[in-house]
C-alpha cells in the first residue's frame, strides 16, 4: 500500500478474474499489488502524487495479481475509485477526483487520457480498461460547478448506468 490512506472500495468477480477499485495514497517508491507472502507475484506501480489516487486492479480467482492501473492527479487532491463492473470486453470503474487534472493510466503505465480540471471541488470519473490486458479503452467525466461523486456502476444491453451525486 501507500503511505497512509489505502483501501479497496468495491470488487466484481466473473469467470476471468477479480476486479477491484479503490483508493491508494501516492508514494514515489511504488505501491505493491501482491498476494500475501508471495512477493514474486507483486506488481509495483509508482505514484508521485501527495494525495490519494484512483486504482483499478485485476487478480486471478486464486488471488494472484494480473495487472494494475493507477490514475493520479498533479496535486494533493483526493482521487479514488468506488464502483466497478465488467462485461465480456472491458472493466468499468467509477469514482471521483479533486486534483488539478486526472492523468488516466492503463496497466502499462501509459497515460491514455487526461480528464480536465474539475469545474467544482470534484468531478466524477468513468474509466474503461480492457479486462484481459488492462489497456486503456476510454475515460470521461461528469461535471458540475459543485462537488460531484461517483459511487456505483452497472450495465445491461442498453448501456452503462451510474450512481453518485452532482452538486450545483
Amino acid at each position: 500500500g501507500g503511505a497512509s490512506t489505502d483501501g479497496g472500495q468495491e470488487l466484481f468477480v466473473d469467470a476471468s478474474g477479480v476486479y477491484v477499485t479503490g483508493v491508494v495514497s501516492g508514494i514515489a517508491s511504488g505501491i505493491t499489488f501482491s498476494t500475501t507472502g508471495l512477493p514474486a507475484t507483486a506488481i509495483v506501480k509508482a505514484s508521485a502524487s501527495t494525495g490519494t489516487d484512483f486504482y483499478i486492479a485485476k487478480y486471478t480467482t486464486a488471488g494472484v495479481p494480473v495487472w494494475a492501473s493507477i490514475s493520479t492527479g498533479a496535486s494533493a487532491g483526493a482521487d479514488g475509485g468506488y464502483g466497478i463492473t465488467a462485461d465480456g470486453t472491458n472493466v468499468y470503474a467509477i469514482g471521483d477526483y479533486a486534483t488539478a487534472a486526472l492523468a488516466v493510466n492503463d496497466a502499462a503505465n501509459v497515460n491514455f487520457a487526461t480528464l480536465p480540471i474539475p469545474a467544482g471541488s470534484s468531478d466524477i470519473a468513468l474509466i474503461a480498461l480492457n479486462k484481459t490486458t488492462g489497456a486503456g479503452a476510454w475515460a470521461t467525466r461528469i461535471s458540475s460547478t459543485g462537488a460531484d461523486v461517483g459511487r456505483g456502476i452497472t450495465f445491461d444491453a442498453n448501456g452503462i448506468y451510474v450512481t453518485g451525486g452532482v452538486d450545483n
